[in-house]
């Protein structure tokens, strides 16, 4: 005799078999039709091997066990089931959308048993009615170990956070942020303040990313120097062999060494002032000589009262400007200076002036963003420098794993 067993009649079976009473409104079939009808339907049989006890070891572990092997699919991938990508709540069948493993998916109810790498977890937010779920025991790292964060949209270091402090670039004149899956972003800034590690310019400023400021002044007044501003840090002031004039008459040749002015002594007797003359060298700026009889023997020296001292340049760009003698006619005027030198416009909104044809020109505007969406950022004069005052804006705000983003 055939050993087989009829799809039908098993699922009959089940019924009969898990049910103790007849349910409302469900009706049981008075005859199971014999094999033969069954064949003539063209129904699908489910066959045995020789060896097995037939239907009998179909339901050794009882109806229920059967019907779970038995029992059609009842949800498609992409309809909301376990484990389908998910945004919201909405989005799943089961009507829970959960962290795992870096991203969200639809979990599934439980009451005491989950899938591998899951646990049954009461949700907090379904007090009064208790709802208990499957959550995944690795909701936000995408790695069985803790690795080094990266900006890809994962928590790789498994600390709940995803792509923190991955984008910086170093670089303080750059807005950096990390994109997720796009990579990281390195906005280029201009007009916040930083520091070029450069000791020989002053007022350090962004422009398009970069960080430069204005060379430092080194000027202590005398020809006898080369000024400059070393790498190390601060001025450097190197002798020189220049020609100069050590302002005594009594010397000529006047040459500069070891960073001081001095020349070859001459005679300087006389016994008027118009025996000086000769001595004079037509400079009006450093003053007429005379015969100073003060002393034996009597000798030629600068009549201080010919000596023209200009002052020095007032106002907002005194910096880069210079006032200077004629010396054929002895007048003082002001001129250019410094230029392309480090200066100060009196602005506290302004970056990085310099000196340009006697003027401070005015540098870039004050960048007074300080990234926060609740503040009103501006610079205002008054305030010398930026004001970030709070505002009543509406922003959005991401909550993950408990932190706003």
């Amino acid at each position: 005799m055939r050993k087989n067993c009829i799809l039908l009649v098993a699922m009959a079976l089940v019924v009969l078999a898990a049910c103790s009473g007849e349910p409302s409104g469900v009706s049981q079939p008075s005859e199971v039709g014999s094999e033969s009808d069954f064949e003539a339907s063209g129904a699908e049989e489910i066959l045995f091997p020789s060896d097995s006890g037939g239907a009998q070891d179909l339901f050794a572990d009882g109806p229920q066990e059967l019907w779970s092997e038995l029992a059609l699919p009842v949800c498609k991938p992409g309809d909301g089931c376990f484990l389908d990508a998910c945004v919201t709540n909405l989005d799943c069948q089961s009507g829970w959308c959960v962290d795992h493993e870096g991203g969200k998916v639809c979990t599934r109810s439980c009451q005491d048993e989950c899938p591998e790498g899951w646990t049954c977890q009461q949700v907090a937010e379904s007090i009064p009615d208790v709802v208990w779920i499957c959550a995944s025991n690795n909701p936000f790292c995408a790695h069985d170990d803790p690795v080094p964060e990266e900006c890809n949209g994962l928590d790789d270091d498994c600390d709940g956070d995803k792509d923190e402090d991955t984008c910086d670039d170093g670089n303080e004149c750059t807005q950096d942020s990390c994109g997720g899956e796009s990579g990281c972003a390195n906005e280029p800034l201009t007009g916040l303040e930083c520091k070029d590690s450069d000791p020989c310019t002053l007022a350090d400023y962004c422009q398009d990313g970069e960080c430069a400021g204005t060379p430092v002044l080194c000027d202590d007044n005398n020809p006898c120097t080369d000024d400059s501003c070393a790498e190390a840090g601060g001025c450097v002031f190197d002798p020189n062999q220049a020609d100069c004039d050590d302002g005594d008459p009594c010397t000529v040749a006047d040459e500069c060494a070891e960073g001081g002015c001095a020349g070859f002594a001459v005679d300087c007797a006389c016994q008027v002032d118009e025996d000086c003359a000769v001595l004079d060298d037509g400079d009006l700026c450093n003053g007429t000589l005379a015969c100073d009889k003060s002393l034996l023997p009597y000798e030629c020296v600068v009549d201080p009262g010919t000596l023209v001292t200009c002052e020095v340049p007032a106002g907002i760009d005194p910096t880069c400007l210079e006032a200077t003698c004629d010396p054929g006619t002895g007048k003082c005027s002001v001129g250019p200076a410094h230029e392309g030198l480090a200066c100060d416009d009196g602005n506290p909104c302004t970056l990085g002036e310099k000196c340009s044809a006697g003027a401070c020109s005015a540098g870039i505007a004050l960048n007074c963003n300080d990234g926060n969406p609740c503040t009103d950022d501006s610079c205002a004069l008054e305030a010398g420098g930026c004001k970030n005052v709070p505002n009543t804006r509406q922003v959005r705000v991401r909550r993950v794993q408990g932190h706003a983003r």
